[in-house]
């Protein structure tokens, strides 16, 4: 289950390409906007709290996790750049819910008026309204009445799902682990000119998709710079 990937009248963010861990425990999504999400695995709820990082351009095509977890690797269709993320635990346990969003699912669960369609008046009943909304259980239930005569499906699916045996245990906290870029592979020259330059220590600076990187010879790693929010299309060095 993937369905709170999707954000509510957010931007027009699309989620773009996703990847499940091998150990089936986090998700990590990639969007039109070149961001990526790592969740708690299933993402279930709209409310799900997440990790995010940009460092891509536009889309994100593609994402895989390594066989062991420990390392994610993402592409673009904008940028045909390969990135090369490592997977850390943030030992985040303690970590409470964001609270706003924690109390907007609080108040849908125990039935209170939040109306996304109709604003603060609720003029449908309860069921079909926090199904309208996807509150999982509350689907569930309506598809389990059957009472054809009190409401109408708002959605086609409605009427083909099915409650699973062992529904998964819903964790709305961000997951306990991060993306710490490690490697761009890749470097941006088809339509810029003099994005390659030396700094003093002989280090190598240029840019790929919305990353500055600086490259060191000598101990053979790279420095990342992510302020960007787009492609980086120009470079200079003070003298």
């Amino acid at each position: 289950p993937v369905q709170g990937c999707w954000d509510r009248f957010v931007n027009q963010r699309q989620v773009t390409a996703c990847a499940r861990s091998g150990s089936g425990e986090v998700l990590v999504t990639g969007d039109n906007f070149g961001s990526l999400r790592l969740y708690r695995y299933p993402v279930v709820d709209e409310y799900a709290n997440y990790n995010e990082v940009k460092a891509h351009g536009p889309n994100v095509s593609s994402i895989s996790f390594a066989v062991d977890d420990t390392y994610v690797l993402t592409t673009s269709a904008a940028d045909n750049i390969v990135m090369q993320w490592a997977h850390e635990n943030d030992t985040m346990d303690d970590v409470e819910p964001d609270p706003e969003r924690a109390e907007k699912k609080k108040q849908l669960r125990k039935g209170v008026e939040w109306d996304f369609l109709d604003g603060p008046v609720l003029d449908r009943t309860l069921e079909v309204e926090n199904a309208n909304n996807d509150i999982q259980t509350a689907i569930f239930a309506m598809e389990e009445t059957g009472e054809e005569d009190t409401f109408m499906p708002m959605r086609p699916w409605q009427r083909t799902i099915v409650s699973p045996s062992r529904p998964p245990e819903e964790d709305f906290r961000e997951p306990d682990s991060n993306l710490v870029l490690e490697w761009v592979h890749g470097y941006r020259s088809h339509d810029v000119r003099s994005n390659l330059l030396y700094n003093v220590d002989g280090d190598i600076i240029y840019h790929a998709a919305a990353v500055g990187v600086m490259y060191s010879q000598r101990e053979r790693k790279q420095r990342h710079m992510l302020a960007h929010s787009d492609d980086i299309v120009a470079l200079a060095l003070h003298p």
